[in-house]
């Protein structure tokens, strides 16, 4: 291989020899830091040469077949003793040198040979960085090797120095003894072999503690895998555990709720029929009238352009011929301002509607129970597939790739769950955008602010986590949230129920209570709507406690309201501690339906864990049918089977 790379720098050279011409292929040549005083003409041979470094050499005049050197972009020159070519030359730069030496020689300026250089240079470049590439490993290789066996070589120096001396030490034991028996002196021979036997205990006990160190040693990392053997057991059992236990809960609450599913459908009946009902409601006072002052405040506008129009024309009639053309175009203007105004009042109005439509949909479905539990239950089963794939990768780290399908079971039952959620919930969605349509028919008969209205209703029977203005009874919640039933307050707050009336209620009561309606004085039966075996049971528990403790009896319904009894009623709260000691506990009434005596705990899949592609974002797709939850969004895109398990991904579903 020919030489591209000369360094010859700080080496006192005082000439270079004519033969450095024949360095064709160079490219590099260092002499800094020498003693030259001039350089040979057959420099200019090395057509090649991209860096010449002359720096700190006492050269005085540069050869003009420098000039030939047209691919030589770093030069460095001795500007303290350089007297040709001039120091403003050297400090414009190489190509500046280069330009003055080919006119101070008269060489030619044609760039054929440039361009044939380059087109060779372009062609054995790839060539020539393979091959520097694989010198520079096989270097590398070689520096290991040689170091290896520098390393091999001391060992086994030590070795046999180790050797060497265990012989001499036996030689001269063996020697002493001589010596001794040779001088026929019993005590010196008793003296030299205690000596032996002392040395030769004192190398027993040095192995054996020496062994004794090693063995503790292999039992402390013995001990240290089985406890770390016993942890990953441990957290596969409780992996394996939290996923039959969600399995089952999610598979015993729809069993519990195709029990009671049409008590509940009644009860979403009688709520539509409550919305439905009052169709002569319309908007608060203040809103109103402010769409009255816009409006008369357009009318007035309408008006005073009509007189002025009128006043225009009137005078227009008064006056020549050449002023009635212009009265008639003011008049054109006039109308087209006006017309202009009801379109732009029309188009206002369709707007503030769509917006309407478009709140009320969004609040009815924030505020609808059944999605808001069907949303939840999706969340839970994304968890717990994060959980399991966080587990199976711990797993695959101890234990290899024998454990694939140690959690395939409990994946595919977690993913036909979650199927099974995403299809309950768009159902719901559909018979709510149903519901919706039910309500734009009614709209067409009814009134003119309709949505306005139903949002004002919606908004009487919003959620507890949407309440921000509660009309409920502070006691009443008080009671709800020890019994942990808060999401029926809604209920009690638009039946009215006030603290002294819930003290009486019965668990029939719970279901449905008489209401009281104003402007007729009648009295009519309408649901409440717990219709939860185990909630009923959880209030009446709260408020037979509460009597217990404080040993009242319970009022009757007509009664006055006790100011007491209110305040003692509030610290209910304090016995929810032993109500969730209870909760689960339940029972069958007569002509009722088994069902959980408590809502079921709330199970939460902790989760940490990164994608295992970029290792940088946080793991938020479900691979389908695997169902592992091992990639972010924007790796998910780029793959096409599980990283996992390898199986082709039919289905990327984002957590939510």
């Amino acid at each position: 291989m020919a030489v591209q790379v000369l360094d010859l720098s700080t080496n006192r050279i005082k000439e270079i020899p004519d033969l450095i011409g024949n360095l064709t292929s160079l490219q590099s040549l260092n002499f800094e830091d020498n003693c030259l005083q001039s350089l040979p003409a057959n420099i200019g041979n090395l057509r090649k040469l991209r860096t010449l470094r002359l720096d700190r050499n006492p050269i005085t005049k540069l050869p003009v077949q420098l000039g030939h050197l047209r691919h030589l972009n770093t030069l460095t020159l001795p500007a303290a003793s350089l007297t040709f070519p001039p120091k403003d030359v050297c400090v414009a730069g190489v190509s500046s040198v280069l330009s003055y030496l080919r006119k101070a020689g008269k060489l030619p300026e044609d760039d054929s040979e440039v361009i044939e250089t380059v087109v060779a240079t372009e062609a054995n470049q790839n060539v020539f960085s393979e091959m520097d590439r694989y010198w520079r490993d096989m270097e590398t290789k070689r520096r290991q090797n040689t170091e290896l066996h520098h390393r091999v070589a001391e060992e086994w120096r030590a070795q046999d120095e180790l050797a060497r001396h265990a012989t001499e030490s036996r030689s001269s034991a063996l020697k002493r003894l001589a010596q001794v028996r040779a001088s026929d002196s019993p005590f010196r021979v008793e003296f030299v072999v205690r000596v032996d036997l002392r040395l030769l205990s004192f190398f027993v006990i040095n192995r054996l503690q020496e062994e004794t160190r090693t063995r503790a040693e292999l039992d402390r990392l013995q001990k240290q895998r089985d406890q770390r053997r016993q942890e990953l057991v441990a957290s596969l059992c409780d992996a394996e555990a939290h996923a039959d236990a969600l399995i089952a809960r999610l598979r015993q609450r729809d069993a519990a709720q195709a029990a009671h599913l049409l008590q509940e459908a009644q009860w979403e009946e009688d709520q539509m029929r409550a919305l439905y009902r009052h169709a002569g409601e319309r908007l608060s006072r203040e809103n109103r009238e402010k769409v009255i002052n816009s409006m008369q405040a357009m009318l007035l506008a309408s008006e005073k352009t009509l007189k002025h129009s009128r006043n225009s024309k009137k005078g227009s009639r008064l006056n020549a011929d050449a002023k009635s053309e212009d009265a008639d175009r003011a008049l054109r203007r006039v109308l087209a301002n006006r017309q202009a105004d009801h379109a732009v009042l029309a188009a206002q109005v369709a707007v503030e509607e769509t917006r309407q439509k478009e709140a009320f949909e969004c609040f009815q479905q924030q505020r609808d129970l059944r999605r808001q539990r069907i949303v939840g239950d999706i969340r839970l089963v994304e968890e717990e597939l994060r959980r399991l794939t966080r587990a199976e990768q711990e797993r695959r780290r101890f234990e290899g790739a024998s454990a694939a399908a140690c959690f395939a079971e409990r994946r595919s039952d977690l993913v036909r769950l979650l199927a099974e959620l995403q299809k309950q919930k768009e159902l719901r969605e559909s018979e709510l955008r149903s519901r919706l349509v039910e309500l734009e028919e009614r709209k067409a008969r009814d009134e003119t602010d309709y949505w306005l209205v139903q949002y004002q209703r919606l908004m009487e029977k919003k959620p507890p986590r949407l309440l921000k203005e509660a009309f409920v009874d502070d006691d009443v919640y008080q009671v709800l949230a020890a019994a942990d039933a808060s999401d029926y307050a809604a209920n009690f707050e638009y039946h009215r129920i006030t603290s002294d009336r819930l003290l009486s209620f019965t668990d029939n009561d719970l279901i449905r209570a008489s209401s009281l309606i104003l402007n007729e004085s009648l009295l009519l039966e309408q649901l409440i709507g717990v219709h939860a075996l185990g909630a009923r049971e959880a209030i009446l528990r709260v408020l037979e406690k509460y009597k217990a403790k404080q040993n009242v009896s319970l009022p009757e319904p007509s009664a006055p309201v006790d100011e007491e009894v209110s305040e003692e009623v509030y610290s209910a709260k304090s016995l929810g501690a032993d109500m969730d000691e209870k909760a689960g506990v339940s029972s069958t009434a007569a002509g009722d339906l088994p069902q959980p005596s408590a809502p079921p705990a709330r199970i939460v899949a902790r989760f940490e864990s990164e994608c295992c592609v970029c290792q940088d974002a946080e793991c938020s797709t479900i691979f389908l049918p695997c169902g592992h939850v091992c990639c972010c969004e924007v790796c998910s895109a780029r793959v096409s089977t599980c990283p996992l398990c390898r199986r082709i991904v039919e289905q990327c579903v984002q957590l939510s």
